[in-house]
């Protein structure tokens, strides 16, 4: 068996949030992997998620801890 938060630690992966640019929830992926199967770049995504970018696809996308904890902003 694996510890709780395995693949957090060891592969990083993290729940992302899409918002719209109003930010309103529109959806949850389990991975940049799984938002990248739905269409989505994961390259793209990964720019915003970095604050390298504002927004990708017309929305704004945080790791689901931070969207839980209120700890982003969407720009203007």
């Amino acid at each position: 068996l694996l510890p709780d938060g395995y693949k957090n630690k060891v592969f990083n992966i993290k729940p992302i949030v899409q918002l719209g640019k109003d930010g309103t929830y529109i959806n949850r992926f389990e991975s940049l992997c799984e938002a990248d199967r739905n269409g989505f770049k994961s390259g793209t995504i990964r720019r915003v998620l970095m604050k390298k970018q504002n927004f990708s696809y017309n929305y704004f996308w945080v790791f689901e801890d931070d969207y839980n904890n209120h700890n982003y902003s969407i720009p203007k």
